[in-house]
């Protein structure tokens, strides 16, 4: 009898973990060429830097311009993440739950803003707002962002409702509460997750939104994403690193508080 000699089964889970380490790697060590290149004290790109300083950060934190681009986005997102998240539960419950006349094609009409390119969205809407009279540029760029980011939160939305147990608003309204008491009491907990990860995805990409930007911004609303696309144009300094080193330690603290109130697992809807 001639025994054969078993392959080792720890090879595939060597070789996985490998590849997981270097796609990892791979995506990590751009942004950690930019955190240490903000503390470059040259007056230029230098990778590895010959001396360390925070003056870059310093004339960041000084400069108006970056300064009055930030408070713009963030009142831009902060708006587009409110509206976004209050319209996009409301059209989750509507398409999840109901059967409607024209369901399909209001699901579609929704999610539409996914497919056009932002270069399009943005000229559309900066020749339709300007032939009704809108010239507020701060109003339509919330609007824009609006159109642009609701299906994000429909999406989530819309998945947690799909897996969800109606049992349990039927048990709370047995017990004597009444819709709006079982919305805000049951439902709207339970939907949590869905929400959570649709206002997140809301905002970031309002804050972070360039292309349809462009097209509604004016002179008093310029967004962040504008003011450093400028700033490249005149001048290549570590200030971008800079910059880019703060949002993404925002990016962190965010993902934190987000651990904090909403675990990760069920962000991502692992049960």
């Amino acid at each position: 009898m001639v025994l054969r000699k078993r392959s080792n089964p720890k090879w595939p889970t060597i070789g996985v973990k490998i590849l997981v380490v270097f796609g990892l790697l791979f995506l990590v060590f751009p942004v950690l060429v930019v955190i240490i290149s903000s503390f470059n004290k040259a007056p230029f790109f230098e990778f590895p830097p010959r001396e360390f300083s925070i003056h870059w950060y310093l004339k960041l934190l000084s400069s108006y311009k970056f300064i009055d681009g930030f408070k713009v986005s963030f009142i831009i997102a902060a708006c587009v993440t409110v509206i976004s998240t209050f319209s996009g539960i409301l059209a989750a419950l509507a398409l999840v739950r109901y059967n409607f006349r024209g369901k399909n094609a209001l699901n579609a009409y929704l999610q539409s803003p996914i497919i056009l390119p932002e270069v399009v969205s943005g000229l559309a809407l900066l020749i339709f707002l300007n032939s009704i009279g809108m010239f507020n540029n701060l109003i339509n760029l919330i609007i824009g962002h609006v159109i642009w980011t609701i299906p994000y939160v429909i999406r989530t939305v819309s998945a947690v409702l799909y897996r969800f147990d109606r049992s349990v608003e039927e048990a709370a309204m047995s017990l004597g509460a009444n819709s709006v008491q079982t919305f805000l009491k049951v439902t709207f907990p339970l939907l949590r997750a869905g929400v959570m990860a649709g206002a997140m995805f809301s905002f970031i990409m309002s804050f972070d939104n360039f292309a349809l930007s462009i097209f509604l911004a004016g002179p008093l609303s310029q967004t962040l994403p504008i003011v450093l696309f400028q700033h490249m144009r005149y001048e290549v300094d570590p200030t971008i690193a800079a910059l880019s080193a703060l949002l993404v330690g925002g990016l962190v603290c965010l993902v934190f508080l987000l651990e904090r109130f909403v675990k990760i697992e069920e962000f991502v809807g692992i049960d």
